[in-house]
């Protein structure tokens, strides 16, 4: 593990650290709140279970000294949020038609 102090004297605009933790904060309440959401979800338990898996791995491989890994970062990001909006926007409409 490299420590801080020497990464932010080497690469000063580093922020793996704060994307880690965020992947794993949302990992483990997309872990624990599972169970709750399961009956309102449209997809399989398994892929919600794939995705948790892919933040949590894509956390583990997030790395200073790799390049790619940023890029893996973005898209996971960007898949993630693309995925949670179309959600609640189906979400809303559904519930809008049912209340109109």
């Amino acid at each position: 593990m490299i420590d801080n102090a020497l990464l932010k004297k080497i690469l000063p605009h580093y922020y793996g650290n704060p994307v880690r933790s965020l992947f794993m904060v949302a990992a483990i309440i997309m872990l624990t709140t599972l169970p709750m959401f399961n009956e309102f979800m449209v997809m399989p338990t398994v892929f919600s279970i794939m995705c948790i898996l892919v933040l949590g791995l894509t956390a583990g491989v997030t790395n200073p000294l790799l390049y790619w890994d940023a890029w893996v970062n973005v898209l996971v990001a960007c898949v993630g949020f693309v995925a949670t909006t179309a959600y609640a926007v189906s979400a809303w409409n559904r519930n809008q038609e049912s209340f109109f």
